[in-house]
């Protein structure tokens, strides 16, 4: 390691800390469960129904608890201290999960999970650091266990550098947090697992947010030389990329998530009649449906960044191509029918 480069970006995060100004954050979705920073394991029926509500993409953006230090169980000097996130519903599977006792340190992320904000940066080492300077622990040892999936976002040889504490990446997944307490860590506690049940958290929260469009497609349909099936088909075509896309993840034949989409979406051709109109229609039903599976590139742990990165700088123009030639199409079928 260079240790003329390791101490000025040392001396480079110290120097943006001072910079940095975050937002305070409400604490009206924790200040049920807090008394003096000590939280409530128990999940109550306010937090079950928010947490819903995040699932079906409502205030999405503003679900955030209270950067600090956190009291879980009744922790002493010598109790673990755990790193996260401040995106309540994170907050929410360490209360449900963590039966020790721990000291939990949420750090700014601005409301996003640990995997996606280590790979914006949010989750990073400048606000790692900027924590551990500001907050007062009072334990018998310096190790600090971040979680495993933040680890792309956070030097961890310069956060030791600044701060003296020592970083330990335990599990990716919170419920076998105790156990690496308890045993250290295993093979399958390092595996991250990306089953049916994983695939699918996204479909209701995806096919929400969609339904704007669906309310266009409506009105779409019902404008003169329009095919009626105009809604049809970009409801099937939502279906598709936001359920069944997902489901057939592991099995689809091509890299790019676009192409996949583009298969799939060839289930939308019986829509197709014998008529201009609606093939361009039929086209543009399979270009949202690209599109949709293009954007779970970013979901998945299939991709990594520079890979997601890849696809775009392919896909967007073949889109903007496939899209032009859809929508010249849909116009040449209204003016044939027009003349």
């Amino acid at each position: 390691m260079n240790v003329k480069a390791s101490r000025s970006d040392a001396y480079s995060i110290l120097s943006e800390i001072k910079q940095t100004h975050r937002a305070v954050v409400s604490d009206r979705y924790v200040r049920h469960i807090l008394k003096d920073n000590k939280v409530d394991l128990k999940m109550h029926l306010i937090d079950y129904l928010w947490n819903l509500g995040i699932r079906l993409g409502i205030n999405r953006n503003n679900y955030k608890v209270p950067t600090g230090l956190y009291e879980f169980g009744t922790p002493s000097a010598d109790s673990p201290v755990l790193v996260t996130c401040n995106y309540k519903l994170t907050f929410d599977y360490l209360r449900r999960y963590l039966k020790k006792d721990y000291w939990v340190l949420v750090i700014d992320t601005d409301g996003v999970n640990v995997w996606c904000a280590a790979g914006k940066g949010r989750f990073g080492t400048l606000e790692v650091v900027r924590m551990l300077l500001n907050t007062k622990l009072s334990v018998n040892h310096n190790e600090i266990i971040l979680p495993q999936l933040a680890a792309p976002g956070v030097e961890s040889h310069l956060v030791t550098k600044i701060t003296k504490k020592k970083i330990i990446y335990g599990p990716v997944r919170i419920e076998d947090m105790d156990a690496f307490i308890e045993h250290g860590i295993t093979e399958p506690m390092r595996h991250v697992t990306f089953n049916l049940k994983n695939r699918l958290l996204l479909a209701p929260i995806e096919l929400i947010s969609s339904l704007k469009y669906m309310g266009a497609a409506y009105l779409l349909g019902l404008l003169p030389f329009m095919p009626k099936e105009t809604f049809w088909i970009f409801l099937a075509a939502s279906a598709i990329g936001n359920v069944l896309h997902p489901v057939l993840l592991p099995v689809l034949p091509f890299k790019r998530f676009f192409l996949n989409g583009l298969l799939l979406s060839a289930l939308l051709l019986p829509f197709v009649k014998a008529d201009v109109t609606s093939i361009g229609v039929v086209m543009l039903g399979m270009l949202y449906t690209s599109f949709i599976t293009l954007n779970f590139t970013g979901s998945t742990t299939f991709t990594s960044l520079t890979g997601v990165e890849r696809e775009m700088s392919t896909a967007i123009p073949f889109m903007l191509k496939w899209g032009a030639v859809a929508t010249l199409t849909v116009i040449v079928g209204i003016l044939m029918e027009v003349l």
